[in-house]
C-alpha cells in the first residue's frame, strides 16, 4: 500500500507539474509571439511611412516637372533642358522622360546613361533623332488621356527583374502635350535592404496588385503575395504565420499598409523558429524548477506515507483476521487521534454494530414465523432455525448438509432435488411448492425459496431462504375448491333454466298472432332490431332486409309514426291507436290498430293488428244503416199519405150516401184497410 500511495502520489505530483508546465509554456509562448509580432508590426509601420514619403516625394517631383513644362510650352529646348535635368538630379529614380505631342509622336526623350546625357547637346533629347517609345511608356500616353493623369501598376522588366512603373500627366495649354515618366524602383531596394529581423527576417514590399516589388533575395521580385498576408493590399494592419511557398519556411509575419496613394504594402517577417528561440530558454528553466518540486514532493510523500501506512497496516491485519476467523470481537488500536486513529475507531465502532447486527438476526431467526435456513456456496444447509424444525420434523442436525430432502413427500422429492441442484449450479431461480412429510404420516405443504448471498463486489457467499407453511391454505383451497364445483353446478343449473325461459320467450314472442316490431334505443339512434313471425308474413318476408334500419329511414313519409315512437321512449309509456298505413316492403295499404309499449330500459314494442277486414264491414254496415234509414223514412210517408188518402175517400162515400148515391164499386183502398 505504501508503494501505491508514494505511487500515486508521485503520479499527481507529476500530472500537475506538467499541466503547470505546459501552462506556463503556453502562456510565455503566447507573451513571446505577441511581442515579436508587436516589434514587426512598429518596424513595417516606420518603413511604410519612409516608404510613402519616398513615394510622395517623387509624386512632388514629376508635379513641378510639369508644371516648369507648362512654362516652357512655345520652347521645345527649354522643356528637353528642364526633362534632363530631372534626371541627372535623380538618376536612380528617373529611368526615362518622355514628351508626347498631340499626334502621339515623341517631341522629347530623355534617357540613355547619365554620363552620356550630361554631355549630349540638348538639341539631340528633341525627336526624332530617338527611335519609339517603349510599349509601358506608349501604354502611360495612352491611358493619361487630356488633362489627366495616370499610374501604372509595377512592371518587372530586364533580366535583372528591375521593378518599374509609369506615371504620365496631361500639360495645359492647346498643344495637347503629355508627360511620361519611367520611375525606377530599385531605390527603395535599399531601404528594404538595410531592413533585418533577426537571422533569418526581413522586409518586402508589394504593390497593389500583390506583386512583391522589393524584397533582399531577388528571386522573389515579381512573385505573388501569399494569400494570408493579402489583408494589407485592403488597407490593413495586422499579423499572422503562413508557409514560405519558395522557402518551405514557416513565417512570423507583421504587415502595414504604405498608403492609398500607391496602394503597397510592407511585410515585416522571421522565421517562427528563430522568432520563438527564446522560449527553449524559458522551458529548460521551467523543467529544472518542475524536476526540483518533483524531487522535494516524493521526499515529502515518503516521510507522510510510513505514518499513514502502518496504522492502515494494523487495520488490514485485523480485517483478514475477522475474514479469516469470522469472529468479530476484536478491538484495533493505534493510539493517534489524527484521521487514520479517527479511521481504526470508526473500525471498532463498525465491528459492535456488526455485532449487534448478527444478535438481531439471530433474535429474528429465531422468532420468525416462517422457517429459515442458511446454506453455503456448495448448497448445504449450514443453520436452520426453530420453525423450520417445527416444519419439517426433523431435529437441527437431521436438517442440515442434505438431510432435509429425506423429509420431502416421497412424490415430490425428486422433482424438489433437481429444481435445488439447478439453483445452487445458477441455472434456474428457486421457488416451489411441496410437501414435507413427518415420521407420523402428517403432511405440511410448504412454499419454498431462496436467494444467492453476495458480496458487494459480487462473489458468492453462499445461499438463505425461506419455508412458509401453507397447509391451512391449502386445506382452505381445497374446501374452496368443492365449494366453486358446488357453485359452478348451481349455475349451470340456472343457466339452463334461464335458457329454457328465455327460449320459451322467444317462442312467445314469435306466436304473438298479430305483427310486432322490436325497435332499440342505440346510442342516440332508434334501431329495428326484431320481428315476430305475423310480422313477416304480413310483410310477405321482406321485413328481413329491414332489421338495423334507424326510426327516420324507416318512417320518412310518416313522421307521426316516427314521433310516437320517439315519445314512447323519451316518457316510457303505451300509446294506441289506428291508422291507415301503406306497406313499405310490400306497397299494400292496411288498416292497423297499432300500440307502442315501453319496454325497459331500451325497448319498444310495436303491435300492429290488420283491422282491414273490420273497418271494410263497418263502412258496409254504415252503409246498409244509411239505406235502411232512407227506406224507413220512405215508408213512413207512403203510410201517411195513404192514411190522408183513405180519409178523403171516406168523407167522398159519406157524401155520396148523404146524397143518395151508391159508389160504382168499392174502393180497393178501403177493402185493403178493412
Amino acid at each position: 500500500m505504501q508503494r501505491r500511495l508514494l505511487l500515486s502520489n508521485v503520479v499527481t505530483t507529476a500530472l500537475f507539474l506538467l499541466v503547470l508546465g505546459l501552462v506556463t509554456l503556453w502562456v510565455g509562448a503566447a507573451n513571446l509571439r505577441h511581442q515579436v509580432e508587436e516589434g514587426h508590426r512598429r518596424l513595417a509601420v516606420l518603413l511604410a511611412k519612409d516608404i510613402h514619403a519616398q513615394y510622395g516625394h517623387t509624386v512632388e517631383s514629376v508635379g513641378l516637372l510639369r508644371s516648369r513644362l507648362e512654362g516652357e510650352v512655345h520652347s521645345l529646348s527649354g522643356q528637353a533642358q528642364a526633362m534632363r535635368d530631372l534626371r541627372l538630379a535623380a538618376p536612380l529614380t528617373y529611368r526615362t522622360l518622355y514628351l508626347f505631342g498631340a499626334t502621339g509622336d515623341p517631341l522629347v526623350s530623355v534617357a540613355g546613361p547619365v554620363e552620356e546625357l550630361a554631355a549630349r547637346p540638348i538639341e539631340e533629347t528633341i525627336a526624332p533623332l530617338f527611335a519609339q517609345a517603349p510599349d509601358g511608356v506608349l501604354n502611360a500616353y495612352r491611358q493619361t488621356g487630356s488633362g489627366g493623369m495616370f499610374t501604372s501598376p509595377v512592371q518587372i522588366i530586364g533580366a535583372d527583374r528591375t521593378p518599374v512603373l509609369y506615371m504620365g500627366m496631361s500639360l495645359a495649354g492647346e498643344d495637347g502635350q503629355v508627360l511620361v515618366v519611367e520611375v525606377d524602383l530599385r531605390s527603395v531596394w535599399q531601404r528594404v535592404d538595410e531592413v533585418y529581423a533577426g537571422q533569418t527576417g526581413c522586409a518586402l514590399v508589394v504593390s497593389r496588385d500583390g506583386v512583391i516589388i522589393a524584397h533582399p533575395n531577388r528571386a522573389y521580385i515579381g512573385e505573388p503575395l501569399p494569400p494570408l498576408l493579402r489583408p494589407v493590399l485592403d488597407g490593413y494592419e495586422g499579423g499572422t504565420t503562413y508557409t514560405d511557398p519558395l522557402g518551405g519556411r514557416v513565417m512570423l509575419a507583421a504587415y502595414s499598409p504604405v498608403g492609398k496613394q500607391s496602394g503597397w504594402g510592407i511585410v515585416v517577417e522571421q522565421e517562427y523558429a528563430e522568432a520563438l528561440a527564446p522560449l527553449r530558454a524559458i522551458a529548460l528553466a521551467t523543467l529544472g524548477v518542475l524536476l526540483v518540486a518533483a524531487a522535494m514532493a516524493t521526499l515529502v510523500t515518503v516521510i507522510v506515507g510510513r505514518g499513514i501506512v502502518r496504522p492502515l497496516q494494523t487495520l488490514e491485519a485485523a480485517a483478514q483476521a475477522i475474514a479469516r476467523t469470522g469472529e468479530i470481537d476484536r478491538r484495533v488500536a493505534v493510539g493517534r487521534r489524527d484521521e487514520v486513529g479517527r479511521l481504526a475507531d470508526a473500525f471498532d465502532h463498525m465491528l459492535v454494530s456488526l455485532q449487534e447486527r448478527e444478535r438481531w438476526y439471530q433474535t429474528l431467526a429465531e422468532h420468525a414465523q416462517v422457517g429459515v435456513w442458511q446454506a453455503g456456496t456448495d448448497g448445504n444447509w449450514q443453520y436452520v432455525n426453530p420453525r423450520l424444525v417445527e416444519i419439517t420434523g426433523l431435529t437441527p442436525e437431521a436438517a442440515r448438509e442434505a438431510g432435509w430432502l429425506s423429509a420431502l413427500h416421497p412424490e415430490d422429492r425428486e422433482a424438489i432435488a433437481a429444481a435445488w441442484s439447478a439453483f445452487v449450479a445458477g441455472e434456474a431461480a428457486y421457488h416451489a411448492t411441496y410437501r414435507f412429510q413427518h415420521s407420523d404420516g402428517a403432511v405440511h405443504w410448504v412454499i419454498g425459496q431462496a436467494a444467492p448471498a453476495r458480496s458487494a463486489g459480487g462473489k458468492l457467499l453462499g445461499f438463505i431462504g425461506t419455508l412458509t407453511d401453507i397447509t391451512g391454505l391449502k386445506r382452505a383451497e381445497e374446501a374452496l375448491k368443492e365449494y366453486a364445483e358446488r357453485l359452478e353446478e348451481i349455475v349451470e343449473e340456472r343457466t339452463a333454466e334461464l335458457r329454457q325461459s328465455e327460449e320459451q320467450s322467444r317462442a312467445q314472442y314469435k306466436g304473438i298472432p298479430v305483427p310486432t316490431y322490436t325497435w332499440q334505443k342505440v346510442g342516440e339512434d332508434i334501431v329495428l332490431v326484431d320481428y315476430n313471425d305475423a310480422a313477416e308474413a304480413i310483410t310477405q318476408g321482406r321485413i328481413a332486409d329491414l332489421v338495423g334500419i334507424e326510426l327516420p329511414q324507416m318512417y320518412r313519409d310518416t313522421p307521426e309514426i316516427r314521433d310516437e315512437i320517439a315519445r314512447c321512449f323519451a316518457e316510457g309509456i303505451t300509446i294506441e291507436r289506428e291508422m291507415a298505413y301503406r306497406f313499405r316492403s310490400t306497397g299494400e295499404e292496411r288498416h292497423l290498430a297499432v300500440k307502442y309499449a315501453f319496454v325497459p330500459p331500451d325497448l319498444v314494442l310495436v303491435h300492429t293488428e290488420d283491422v282491414t277486414e273490420r273497418v271494410r264491414v263497418d263502412e258496409e254496415l254504415r252503409k246498409q244503416a244509411a239505406e235502411l234509414k232512407r227506406m224507413v223514412n220512405l215508408m213512413t210517408g207512403r203510410e201517411v199519405r195513404m192514411a190522408e188518402l183513405k180519409q178523403v175517400i171516406r168523407k167522398l162515400r159519406a157524401q155520396l150516401e148523404e146524397a143518395g148515391l151508391e159508389p160504382v164499386a168499392n174502393d180497393p183502398l178501403l177493402e185493403g184497410a178493412a
